[in-house]
């Protein structure tokens, strides 16, 4: 009955992903149950989901845009749930993913993938190399 009081008031949005749902409240925070390898659980992130502005998912993940322009993810690893991640093509001197989610001001996802756009015009897709997959017709 944890979730179900947690969610009795404040709800704006709800997303899920194949097997678990994340609501978005009107303070800003949010709230995750189902699955946990599929986004259900929220403790990697817990203390940074606060000021919530937008969130999306994939089939098996998580991401929170926040107010500060940076992004938050949780939930499977191959859907795009961990940002800690070394950039899939970068070689020696490789960055990680969260270091590039800055000045975000779009974020974007399909079945697979997430996709945040910056304010410079820099795009950073991270997620399954079948949702990052471009389409050449």
């Amino acid at each position: 009955h944890g979730a179900s009081r947690e969610l009795s008031r404040g709800v704006v949005a709800v997303f899920s992903t194949c097997s678990a749902f994340a609501a978005l409240r009107q303070d800003g925070t949010v709230v995750a149950w189902g699955e946990a390898e599929q986004g259900g659980n929220t403790d990697a992130v817990a203390g940074k989901l606060n000021n919530v502005v937008a969130v999306r998912s994939t089939s098996g993940a998580f991401a929170a845009l926040l107010s500060d322009a940076t992004v938050v993810a949780w939930g499977s690893r191959a859907e795009g749930g961990d940002v800690s991640i070394l950039l899939a093509d970068a070689g020696p001197g490789a960055e990680r993913v969260c270091d590039l989610l800055v000045g975000v001001v779009q974020l974007h996802a399909n079945a697979h993938a997430f996709l945040a756009v910056r304010s410079d015009g820099v795009v950073v897709a991270w997620g399954s190399p079948m949702g990052l997959a471009a389409s050449t017709g």
